[in-house]
């Protein structure tokens, strides 16, 4: 019998590798069937692969898309059924990743940019960066996005995310201007597409003051208020916010020609007060001023009124004595700090006396000043007045004071009983040398009896009797040393009050008749009776 030779074939490319995603043809370099019957068509061919060209042919066209080795079979068939099957096998090399695409999303809003192709978003908008890249299909989940949301102003500031498509979320800006974002894929051989720039124009947001009550009302001299404004800023520009009070706004302090942008107290809230409701301001200004320029204000209308004086008086004696001293003072007073020192003190140490005349008694200013010292002269219950002025009102305090009579001493009562003492004590030593002297008169007188007594002549007006002065003063027949004695003693009981010659009346002493140098006359008698 006679057998069947099978066909033979070969298959080959002009090249041993290829570019992956780049075209190669396979083709039949040598085919042949020596037995065949039809010498026009020897052998049928049929590739395994998805030809450009369809599977029937002498060439194969295919584009890789796997990296790696790619083997391409084809079997060839002769006229008896016989099969041959042949290989051919190139190396697919690695091609970089390219055309990369980026899209701007806020929330799920997508971002399109003008016609410069340039992205406009706002500070503090919350933006999500979408990335893609073409490659190997092998490649395509490997790949490796980098992101630099700021390349220029952050350049340390990286984002990477793997796979086919790339997003990066909560990339916000907070400074205003052009910034420039990149991205660049990366497979994993370390190829790369080229660093797609994507430029966004940030703009500005200026700063808002929250809205808040503008009227504080009437305040107090030295009365402390507080302002706190909320101001609504984007990011870190509330960071570089220059938050300022003008506390006057008529005056230019700065000297910029502008009022109302003075700078007096920088920072975001106010603790103040004025002392002084003369020179106080009507309002104040709140303003805040970003790193761009763009600023916001707010103005606070008040009235400062002055604060009347609160009155303290004291005494250091609270019931004195009348005649002694003592001092009253308005230590304890207080009033706003610019009218301490201007502060008026009036004092009416007894509102129940009108001293000035005026028929007010309440209202006198007998001392002025913050310390009076004085006495009273007279006791009993006072009421003493302090009033306080500042430069608009005043105001009064009362206290009661009870002075103590001052008490008296037994010289001051001697004194004051001077007259009828002296009187006494000279008729009593009268009586008495007068008794020593007619001793025998007087017992003679004692001894009368009731029936000599001349009862009409009791009715009759007494004769002043006629005294003979060298009788009256004729030394006594008994006891000359008591009458002596009796006036010595009345020197010094004077001498011991303190109403000796000095101070009292000179009272002559009783001459002696037998002195040669005493020489009586009618005034030194009479010097005797004279009170």
């Amino acid at each position: 019998s006679i057998l069947n030779r099978p066909p033979e074939i070969s298959i080959g490319t002009d090249k041993d590798d290829v570019v992956v995603t780049n075209p190669i043809t396979f083709f039949v370099t040598n085919s042949s069937d020596i037995d065949t019957l039809n010498p026009s068509a020897p052998i049928e061919i049929l590739w395994d692969a998805g030809c450009s060209e369809g599977q029937v042919g002498q060439s194969c066209t295919l584009t890789p898309i796997v990296e790696g080795n790619l083997t391409v079979t084809v079997m060839a068939t002769d006229d008896d059924g016989a099969i041959t099957t042949a290989q051919h096998s190139v190396h697919v090399t690695n091609i970089a990743p390219s055309n990369p695409v980026a899209e701007l999303y806020i929330g799920e809003t997508r971002i399109f940019p003008d016609s410069r192709g340039v992205f406009i978003v706002h500070e503090g908008d919350e933006i999500t960066l979408w990335g893609q890249a073409d490659d190997s299909s092998n490649d395509l989940e490997s790949l490796n996005h980098i992101w630099k949301p700021d390349a220029e102003d952050l350049p340390e500031l990286i984002f990477s995310s793997f796979g086919e498509r790339s997003t990066i979320s909560g990339v916000s800006y907070n400074t205003s201007g052009m910034h420039l974002a990149t991205l660049q894929v990366f497979d994993d051989d370390g190829e790369s597409t080229e660093v797609l720039i994507v430029p966004i124009q940030v703009e500005n947001v200026a700063p808002v003051i929250s809205p808040i009550t503008t009227t504080l009302g009437q305040l107090d001299e030295d009365e402390e208020f507080t302002i706190s404004p909320q101001v609504i800023e984007t990011g870190t520009d509330s960071e570089r916010l220059v938050h300022c009070f003008d506390l006057n706004p008529v005056d230019d302090s700065d000297s910029d020609g502008q009022s109302g942008n003075d700078c007096d107290v920088e920072s975001p809230s106010l603790v103040h007060s004025w002392p002084d409701s003369t020179t106080a301001p009507e309002s104040l200004i709140f303003h805040v001023t970003d790193d761009d320029g763009e600023s916001a204000s707010i103005e606070f209308s008040f009235s400062v009124v002055n604060a009347p004086p609160a009155a303290f008086a004291s005494a250091s004696v609270s019931n004195p004595t009348e005649g002694d001293s003592i001092v009253l003072s308005a230590n304890g007073t207080v009033d706003s700090q610019a009218d301490m020192d201007s502060l008026q003190f009036h004092w009416d140490i007894d509102i129940t006396s009108d001293s000035d005349g005026d028929g007010d008694p309440a209202n006198d200013v007998d001392y002025t000043g913050r310390w009076i010292e004085f006495s009273y002269d007279s006791g009993g219950s006072k009421k003493a007045k302090l009033t306080v002025l500042d430069d608009s009102s005043s105001h009064s305090v009362t206290m009661d004071l009870e002075v103590a009579d001052a008490p008296v001493s037994f010289s001051e009562e001697l004194t004051s009983n001077i007259v009828p003492i002296i009187f006494t004590l000279i008729v009593v030593s009268a009586g008495a040398w007068a008794l020593f002297r007619n001793p025998s008169k007087s017992r003679s007188e004692e001894e009368k009896k009731a029936s000599d007594i001349d009862f009409d002549a009791a009715f009759d007006e007494p004769e002043t009797p006629v005294i003979d002065p060298n009788e009256m003063f004729a030394p006594p027949g008994e006891s000359p040393r008591e009458d002596a004695a009796i006036l010595d003693g009345l020197d010094g009981v004077l001498d011991e009050l303190g109403l000796g010659k000095e101070d009292s009346p000179v009272i002559p002493s009783a001459p002696r008749i037998d002195d040669a140098n005493s020489n009586l006359d009618p005034e030194d008698i009479e010097a005797l009776f004279e009170e």
